[in-house]
């Protein structure tokens, strides 16, 4: 993926590292369940603290020397490892409802997740960005493909209902969380000091403002089996 330049390939890793695999799925749910108004609410912000992260980290008025004691480390590492489990749970989720039995559902979901800790462990952040730059294309891809499918089949199509205060809320408190979301990140803050004051993070927004548009695109479909099946490749691509 180096025909992207540095700065470009920076915003897909920060994309990337932003998305979770939930993202895919409860991106479709909020717009079903909560309707447009919310969802775009929760998606702009979702967007929009990349951009923020990266103008306040460019600026100097953040800095992330407050990883360097032991106890903010260890909190962190947990952060992770339980992103990691509700991620794998995903996984787990989308496979039992293609059919897979339980226990092999399950078996597969903790080898993604034990096979992707160890090699980045090893082989450290700059094979993690490299990683997910070829994660991301395939997950916009993978999209894509259902879109394709969905409009091909002639896939019946969702309404979303109208947002209801209590959804415009529920948007508003879920911005505020988002906003603050990669400030308590170890790994945005690893891909903040590799970017510099390049307009990676700027790139990282609109990355993930497109994907989020094209989760909206997926949640105006009711989805096939095969549709599920190529979900499954983008969530664990994300994940």
């Amino acid at each position: 993926m180096h025909m992207f330049p540095n700065q470009i390939r920076l915003g897909m890793s920060a994309a990337a590292s932003w998305a979770w695999g939930t993202s895919l799925i409860v991106g479709m749910q909020i717009a079903q369940q909560k309707g447009l108004a919310a969802w775009l609410i929760w998606a702009v912000a979702n967007s929009l603290t990349l951009a923020l992260f990266g103008l306040l980290t460019r600026s100097g008025l953040l800095g992330r020397r407050v990883f360097d004691r032991k106890p903010v480390k260890w909190a962190a590492l947990l952060i992770q490892a339980l992103c990691l489990v509700i991620q794998m749970n995903i996984i787990f989720e989308v496979l039992s409802g293609m059919g897979l039995a339980p226990g092999h559902a399950y078996a597969a979901a903790s080898g993604v997740g034990v096979v992707f800790t160890l090699w980045m462990y090893r082989h450290g952040l700059s094979t993690s960005i490299a990683t997910d730059v070829w994660q991301w294309c395939i997950t916009l891809a993978a999209i894509i493909v259902i879109l394709c499918l969905g409009v091909a089949t002639d896939a019946p199509m969702r309404m979303f209902p109208q947002s209801t205060g209590a959804d415009i809320l529920w948007g508003a408190w879920s911005a505020c969380i988002l906003l603050s979301g990669p400030v308590g990140d170890v790994q945005h803050w690893q891909r903040a000091e590799v970017a510099g004051r390049s307009h990676a993070y700027l790139w990282g927004a609109f990355f993930f403002a497109l994907y989020m548009a094209l989760v909206l695109c997926m949640a105006c479909f009711e989805f096939s089996p095969l549709m599920t099946g190529v979900l499954l490749v983008a969530v664990l691509c994300v994940t």
